[in-house]
């Protein structure tokens, strides 16, 4: 098992807060959150160009530039 303790609030890629960049605070008395999980998601993005009825039954990618790459939990366990 490992532990990602970024550097800052940045080194994962997200973005400054406020236009500021924070080091990270490592806490080594974490108690995970258990059992965590999605169901039932559904996500809707409009994209410019593209007619939305042109998505219905479409589970491929309509969008390459704008993909989710995936859904990150942190602080979880059996999840």
């Amino acid at each position: 098992m490992g532990h990602d303790v970024p550097v800052d609030s940045t080194s994962d890629g997200s973005a400054p807060i406020d236009g500021k960049v924070y080091q990270s605070k490592a806490a080594p008395l974490v108690d995970p959150v258990l059992g965590v999980g999605i169901e039932s998601l559904h996500l809707t993005q409009e994209i410019p160009g593209l007619d939305p009825a042109d998505a219905k039954y479409n589970y491929g990618n309509m969008d390459p530039a704008g993909e989710m790459h995936g859904i990150v939990f942190k602080w979880a366990a059996n999840s």
